[in-house]
């Protein structure tokens, strides 16, 4: 048995090969035409079988995934919850060492220190973004490919840019 690409190659060369004996034979349907046509008709029967196996393969296959999607969400919302948990505690534990005035507490199996966060200091700007000086401000120039692709689609001819063909996709009813 052959797979999907290798059956529908087949039936093409079969359906060149009747093409050319029809032309030969001028019209004429002769006893090898007939066995190519019925071969065909068999190849034509395994192809819908195969699209059938593959239509319900990959339902099969996209129905799977939006589970799985569903769980990781489910399971990204308990690893949310449990960091939040371990930030609660944090909290609670940094209060008690801040309301003794301290800078660590030890346990029997740990010791828990406050210390200062690591990498730049935050920075707050104090005024609306316009009023900050212009050497302070990056300018990064972007592509405004909505306004070029209307500008296409008005019929101006822009020499640096032209509409592409849309692609195409299979869709599965």
């Amino acid at each position: 048995m052959s797979n999907l690409i290798e059956t529908d190659a087949r039936l093409g060369m079969i359906f060149e090969q009747i093409e050319s004996l029809c032309t030969e034979a001028e019209g004429e349907i002769t006893p090898e035409i007939e066995m190519l046509m019925d071969e065909s008709a068999s190849l034509e029967m395994e192809l819908t079988g195969k699209l059938d196996a593959y239509g319900y393969r990959i339902k099969q296959l996209l129905a799977e995934g939006e589970v799985l999607e569903e769980r990781a969400k489910a399971v990204k919302m308990r690893a949310d919850i449990r960091s939040s948990a371990a930030s609660r505690m944090k909290d609670r534990i940094k209060f008690i060492i801040e309301s003794r005035g301290g800078q660590k507490i030890e346990g029997d199996y740990f010791v828990f220190a406050v210390q200062k966060n690591g990498g730049v200091a935050p920075l707050e700007i104090n005024v609306p973004e316009d009023e900050v000086p212009a050497f302070y401000i990056d300018r990064i120039p972007q592509v405004n490919r909505d306004r070029i692709r209307q500008a296409l689609a008005d019929g101006s001819e822009l020499d640096f840019a032209e509409l592409g063909e849309k692609g195409t996709h299979v869709r599965i009813r």
